[in-house]
């Protein structure tokens, strides 16, 4: 997984990104993820034939033409009553080396590589998982939390954006202001990191931090508008985090700011009441980081 995720861009002719891998250079696994993908949605809105008519099409650019070829002499087997299929258990079931624990570290790795298949979004996202991961981890030391709490912490800032996924490139990299609809898919990013995370125990106790990644102390945050001590401390770290590591990166509409800058931004935004007495004191960026930040700064 770690070796195939971070390649769901390219392509079998070698024009994707980020590396511009081309035939067998990518994973095997990848390749027929790529044609599940596409199929997917051909089959669901448009019916099989032109889901085939697709394939063929593409063979040779973007998939791997003897998979291609292979599901299409066994159309009826692999795509055949696809609609009724728990995609979750029948993974599950055919994959027993799945329900393996895994360790600290092999957890990390393994979210630290969805961070990144997030980040591939957009260019522009390219790096701000592990980024992000790192200054919340440290936020959290520096905050006295324990090591339980500032490994959820980590875990959580690597996964908080895979919501982005959901939203279409588009709006990512739009130099203008947003539409009202943009904005409501924007705002969608928490609810769908959550839902992504959920089948899991321990990934769904992780995407419930990650999902209050918007909320803000006075409820006038995103997606569930709570406030105050609704809030976990945790999920406070890691919103004051993301509001810090994104105001020093560069968007399609605005440049990015400097640690000077960013400081004044958050105090600017400082509001009787909103913060906590833990994090006005331990942080060096204050109370500002948990207002509901400006379009310009949550967008992305």
């Amino acid at each position: 997984m770690t070796a195939a995720l971070p390649q769901a861009f390219e392509r079998w002719d070698g024009k994707g990104a980020p590396h511009g891998l081309r035939g067998e250079q990518i994973s095997a696994v990848m390749r027929v993820v790529h044609i599940a993908d596409d199929s997917e949605v051909f089959l669901r809105t448009s019916g099989l034939d032109a889901t085939l008519q697709m394939l063929r099409s593409r063979a040779g650019t973007e998939f791997d033409p003897r998979i291609v070829r292979c599901c299409c002499d066994n159309a009826e087997q692999i795509f055949g009553g696809i609609d009724g299929i728990d995609a979750w258990n029948s993974v599950l079931a055919s994959s027993p080396v799945l329900e393996t624990p895994l360790t600290r570290r092999e957890l990390h790795a393994a979210l630290t590589t969805f961070g990144d298949y997030a980040d591939l979004k957009s260019p522009l996202f390219l790096g701000h998982s592990r980024a992000l991961a790192a200054l919340a981890a440290a936020a959290a030391r520096q905050a006295g939390m324990d090591r339980d709490d500032v490994e959820l912490v980590e875990l959580a800032a690597l996964v908080c954006r895979l919501g982005v996924i959901g939203v279409s490139t588009g709006v990512w990299n739009k130099p203008g202001p947003l539409s009202d609809i943009e904005w409501e898919r924007v705002r969608t990013v928490p609810y769908l990191t959550e839902r992504v995370l959920r089948r899991q125990p321990l990934l769904r106790t992780i995407g419930s931090i990650a999902g209050m990644l918007h909320e803000r102390m006075d409820g006038s945050g995103y997606p569930r508008g709570i406030g105050g001590g609704m809030i976990a401390p945790t999920a406070r770290i890691l919103a004051a985090a993301e509001v810090y590591q994104a105001a020093g990166e560069a968007r399609c509409h605005r440049g990015a700011l400097g640690p000077k800058e960013r400081a004044t931004l958050l105090r600017d935004e400082v509001t009787a009441g909103i913060s906590t007495p833990l994090l006005s004191r331990r942080f060096s960026v204050p109370q500002g980081i948990f207002r509901a930040s400006g379009r310009p700064w949550s967008r992305g």
